[in-house]
């Protein structure tokens, strides 16, 4: 039986543990989507439901986007908040629209940018006005109150730390008092 020193043991070791996260990185983790649904509630009839969107990095509408769409549209959320990295180039734009038009018009949409954003040089005009014209606001600094189920639910949404310039005191300047009161950090 051939023995194996400990230096080449832990080298082994090291080098199949980075092949398997380089694998999960680059192949496994872009066909997973994880959906969270967070409902709030308190002794008032039916709970608020909000779903969380995040790293999206559109590239192209994919059966796992449509998958996705569907599966959002079927839970009818009362509110859906996009947390950054929607796309990481200005040229996939379209692909953010054609994606957002999937989704049920009807239901409010916040917005707020990631460090991808910021780093494929997306115009965030034209971002603007992409997400207004889905029903969906795109909070730099800012916060807005909305009417859910007979409650209020104020969202904060702050600039990115990296590629944006976060500045809490201003997000919440205009804060309204509410019910319920919701950060989306960088």
């Amino acid at each position: 039986m051939n023995k194996i020193s400990r230096r080449k043991f832990i080298f082994s070791g090291l080098l199949t543990t980075l092949g398997l996260l380089l694998v999960n990185a680059l192949f496994i983790e872009r066909f997973f989507i994880e959906l969270k649904e967070f409902l709030l509630a308190d002794k008032r009839e039916g709970a608020v439901s909000i779903l969380q969107l995040s790293d999206l990095h559109l590239k192209g509408i994919k059966w796992k986007h449509r998958l996705l769409v569907d599966k959002i549209n079927n839970l009818q959320p009362d509110l859906i908040v996009i947390t950054g990295d929607a796309i990481d180039d200005k040229e996939n734009l379209p692909l953010l629209e054609t994606f957002l038009e999937s989704l049920n018009l009807s239901i409010p949409k916040v917005a707020i940018l990631g460090n991808w954003e910021y780093w494929g040089g997306v115009d965030l005009d034209k971002l603007k006005t992409l997400y207004r014209r889905q029903n969906c606001t795109l909070l730099i600094n800012q916060s807005r109150q909305y009417q859910v189920r007979n409650r209020s639910v104020a969202i904060t949404g702050i600039d990115d730390l990296v590629g944006g310039k976060a500045d809490y005191q201003q997000a919440i300047r205009q804060l309204k008092a509410s019910d319920y009161h919701i950060v989306l950090p960088p």
